[in-house]
C-alpha cells in the first residue's frame, strides 16, 4: 500500500506535482472522452475511495469527479497543495476554490499512491468538500 509523502515518479517528478496537475488536468478536460481517458490513465484498475467518507468503488470515483468538474469554474478557480492527513497513508492532497453561484466553495482530493508498472498511479482517492458538489 502506500508509505507517506516525498514520492518520486520514475521520470524524478514527486507525486505532489504530478498530483496537482492531474487534477487540473481532469477538471478542465475538454470532453467527456478526454476526462475519462485522463481518469483511467492516473487510477489504478481497483482504486477505491471515500466521498465524504463514504466508500465508493472507481465508478462512484469517475461519477463524483465528473460531477464536480460540471460544477468547476476554472476562471475563478485556484488549486493549491493541501498537507495529507498526519497519520494516514495519503501521499499527497490538493484543495480547490472557486466561487459558484456566486459563493466560494472548496473541495480537498487527498490521494494515496502505489506501484505500477508505469510508474505511480493512485489505488486510494478521498475527495471532500460540500456533498452537492458530488452530485
Amino acid at each position: 500500500m502506500c508509505s507517506g509523502t516525498g514520492h518520486r515518479r520514475r521520470d524524478g517528478q514527486s507525486f505532489e506535482a504530478w498530483f496537482t496537475a492531474k487534477v487540473g488536468g481532469l477538471l478542465s478536460a475538454p470532453s467527456t472522452v478526454s476526462f475519462s481517458s485522463a481518469l483511467s490513465s492516473i487510477l489504478d484498475s481497483g482504486a477505491t475511495g471515500t466521498i465524504d467518507g463514504r466508500s465508493v468503488n472507481k465508478a462512484g470515483l469517475q461519477s463524483a469527479l465528473s460531477a464536480l468538474k460540471q460544477k468547476w469554474d476554472a476562471s475563478t478557480g485556484k488549486l493549491a497543495k493541501a498537507s495529507p492527513i498526519p497519520g494516514t497513508d495519503q501521499n499527497a492532497a490538493v484543495k480547490l476554490v472557486w466561487k459558484l453561484n456566486g459563493k466560494q466553495v472548496g473541495a480537498y482530493f487527498k490521494a494515496c499512491c502505489c506501484q505500477d508498472s508505469d510508474g505511480k498511479k493512485i489505488d486510494s482517492l478521498a475527495l471532500e468538500g460540500d456533498a452537492s458538489l458530488f452530485k
